[in-house]
């Protein structure tokens, strides 16, 4: 390669990666309170609405969230500490569940063989598996993913769902599970 084309390269790179920060997303943290069990924060992407609902101290909290505009999308999580009977998950055990989970979605899904993924992150680990309905009704979700995570003291389970035009948004979940964090106090 000549010195020309080594330029010509160097420059390319360049506008790629330029062009790669001006696509990504501005994210906010976002941290929420586990009754007695610390709090945890992820990192979202700030068209990203959530809805919190804890109906009782004893229960896990559930979010979900919406995107504020565009393909619509549902990220629904419930997350459990080690006092809700989560605790004795190990990464096999987690994966094991994500497996019967997949099992239960074979026959509804197009997918004849459904792949179990890892999930991994700075403090995260989990298993997920990602679906296509094979006969969606009108108004439901065309495709899902589901899984389990271990964060910390935590285990949240989730749940994507999405229709065409919001595949940004099974990533950009993924990722922001990736990179939740657990902490016995706010930040």
């Amino acid at each position: 390669m000549n010195r020309h084309s080594i330029k010509k390269y160097v420059v390319a790179l360049f506008i790629l990666f330029a062009s790669t920060i001006v696509i990504a997303e501005e994210r906010t943290t976002r941290s929420y309170q586990l009754h007695d069990h610390g709090f945890i924060q992820f990192l979202v992407p700030i068209s990203w609405r959530e809805e919190v609902h804890q109906s009782s101290e004893r229960l896990p909290p559930k979010i979900v969230f919406t995107p504020k505009s565009g393909s619509s999308f549902q990220i629904l999580l419930t997350i459990f500490s080690a006092q809700q009977g989560m605790a004795e998950l190990t990464p096999s055990g987690v994966k094991k569940h994500v497996e019967r989970a997949a099992d239960g979605f074979k026959s509804q899904s197009i997918e004849k063989t459904i792949a179990i993924n890892e999930l991994k992150g700075p403090s995260a680990i989990g298993f997920y598996f990602s679906v296509t309905d094979k006969s969606p009704k009108p108004g439901e979700y065309k495709y899902m993913t589901q899984g389990i995570a271990r964060i910390g003291e935590l285990t949240p389970t989730f749940t994507i769902l999405s229709n065409e035009g919001a595949e940004n948004a099974v990533a950009d979940s993924l990722t922001m599970l990736e990179n939740a964090v657990y902490t016995q106090k706010s930040r």
